[in-house]
């Protein structure tokens, strides 16, 4: 008897070293240091951070820059303008981006204007100006403001406008993507050829004005809208003319 009982209480102390060490642990593998849990949290924080001020928009990923880079836009009552980059350049830290373009002649030659025109972007630290030459006459050498820092809801600006008018200009609605802005009169001037009393502007990244909606003072609306735009904005145009799949 006292021999089966030194066996038993042999078998149980081999049973439990047996399982103390194959359930053993080792712990030096792992790395459970705090401070080290706490920097990769941080630098998790600032690549995100980073990755959200690159996609967020800004006065200088309004515009595209390549040469040759053109928007075709269509509108109410048949209009149509067609526009390109030509030159692109800096001086004196202002980057202009140079536009040339024309406006369908809704008379087929019977009026006998140009309505070719310029437009000179120039890109500074606190804003986007707008130099304008030429066609429509109501915007020939003007020069003013088209957006300006920071682009925040509710930021405004007075500044010249059509036919020497003076207006507000006030930012909108901002997105990662898109700008819009909304002009209004503020003291008009007495012009038979120019009615309306107020224009809103919708901006994308990389592409620029991709909408203008002109409001008459009798409610009247007429549009401009992107059709095509891109360095190859003619041949899609042409496809789409022809029903060809881009």
């Amino acid at each position: 008897m006292k021999r089966k009982l030194i066996i038993i209480i042999a078998i149980f102390v081999a049973l439990v070293v047996g399982c103390g060490t194959s359930n053993k642990i080792d712990i030096s593998k792992y790395n459970l240091n705090e401070s080290d849990n706490v920097k990769s949290s941080e630098n998790v924080k600032e690549d995100n951070i980073n990755i959200e001020e690159e996609e967020k928009i800004s006065i200088d990923k309004i515009f595209p820059e390549e040469i040759g880079f053109g928007w075709i836009y269509s509108g109410t009552l048949d209009y149509g303008r067609t526009e390109k980059i030509t030159k692109c350049y800096i001086e004196d830290n202002v980057k202009h981006i140079i536009v040339e373009g024309e406006e369908d002649d809704l008379s087929d030659g019977e009026s006998g204007k140009d309505f070719t025109f310029t437009k000179d972007y120039q890109i500074t630290a606190d804003g986007i100006i707008l130099n304008h030459t030429g066609s429509p006459e109501y915007l020939d050498g003007k020069k003013y403001y088209l957006l300006k820092t920071p682009l925040e809801i509710g930021n405004s600006w007075e500044h010249e406008w059509y036919y020497g008018s003076k207006a507000k200009t006030e930012i909108i609605e901002v997105t990662d993507n898109n700008i819009i802005t909304e002009t209004k009169i503020i003291e008009d001037i007495d012009n038979e050829d120019y009615y309306f009393t107020k224009t809103k502007i919708t901006y994308e990244k990389g592409k620029g004005v991709i909408a203008v909606d002109k409001v008459g003072k009798e409610e009247f609306t007429i549009t401009e809208n992107l059709y095509v735009s891109g360095l190859d904005y003619l041949k899609e145009h042409t496809n789409n003319i022809n029903g060809v799949p881009n």
